[in-house]
């Protein structure tokens, strides 16, 4: 896996350029984001501030740029490590089938770092 390159303009649901910030304000109401590509990945990544857990708590969008399923455990972990880093542990949520939202081979990994 090549390494990720930090992008400003990506394709919006339409197949339009646009910028990653006007990506942020038509599908994130604004919220500061982060859009990540490589040869395979393209990954958006947000980052909630915790006090209360005394760190981050980083939400990774990752889909294959082909559309295609994940199909290795370790390109996640790749993704996470270029990203977030090694050190940090991650999470993947399931949601219950009713609230479940099919969008295209997309996963959700959760990061909880801490600040030093």
């Amino acid at each position: 896996m090549k390494k990720f390159q930090q992008m400003n303009l990506m394709e919006d649901q339409n197949g339009k350029q646009i910028t990653v910030e006007q990506f942020a304000k038509e599908y994130f109401n604004g919220e500061e984001l982060e859009v990540w590509k490589n040869d395979v990945y393209q990954v958006i990544k947000r980052t909630f501030r915790s006090p209360e857990l005394s760190g981050e708590v980083v939400h990774l969008a990752i889909r294959r740029l082909d559309d295609e399923p994940v199909q290795d455990e370790d390109d996640f972990q790749e993704i996470k490590v270029q990203l977030i880093g090694k050190e940090n542990e991650r999470a993947e949520l399931h949601p219950e089938k009713s609230r479940r939202i099919d969008s295209n081979n997309q996963y959700h990994l959760w990061v909880l770092t801490t600040l030093k």
